[in-house]
């Protein structure tokens, strides 16, 4: 009989003991609308704005925001090796990029004002070099970054390669094959 109630007092302990533990852990995770308010209301840092940029440009005939993405420029590798918050940062940054481009024009006008519901995004790749290619942490990240750009992809009502060098085009086929993507060059 003591034997029972210890195994009881046991379980009930283990349960008590366990129970603040999973309410932390449930407590930082947030739901799909939190994260998303947070992300919109994110700052990056200066240093994320000046060395990762992207923008609209502008606006097609039917009011699609146009995003230019400087890929090319980006100092990814250096954010890669530096880990931590920088690299955290960065990620961010991206989600964010990519949120802005799911909004399209929602994020600049009302319902009745718009005539197309997706974007335009031009990719511009001067100044891609081997740097990024030859790092195996880098490659990883950015083909991580861009499955979720894939995601998205029914967002891009279309969108533009630029300034493609030998380096992006490699690139861009490792990209293909990994996502199964067929482009027209």
């Amino acid at each position: 009989m003591l034997r029972f109630f210890a195994s009881v007092f046991l379980f009930l302990f283990s349960l008590i003991s366990y129970h603040p533990v999973s309410a932390t852990a449930e407590a930082k995770i947030l739901n799909n609308e939190e994260q998303i308010a947070l992300l919109d209301e994110w700052k990056a840092p200066k240093e994320i704005l000046e060395k990762f940029p992207y923008y609209v440009s502008g606006f097609d005939i039917e009011k699609r925001p146009v995003f230019i993405f400087e890929i090319g420029k980006w100092p990814i590798r250096s954010y890669v090796e530096k880990g931590g918050k920088d690299l955290e940062n960065l990620r961010t940054h991206m989600k964010q990029f990519f949120r802005r481009i799911e909004l399209g024009p929602r994020a600049f006008f009302n319902e009745s004002e718009m005539v197309a519901p997706d974007t335009v995004v031009i990719m511009d790749w001067e100044g891609f070099g081997l740097r990024q290619l030859v790092h195996k942490p880098t490659v990883k990240e950015i083909l991580h970054q861009f499955a979720t750009f894939q995601k998205i992809q029914d967002s891009f009502a279309y969108g533009f390669y630029l300034n493609v060098n030998t380096f992006a085009t490699h690139f861009i086929s490792l990209g293909n094959q990994f996502w199964g993507v067929h482009s027209n060059g």
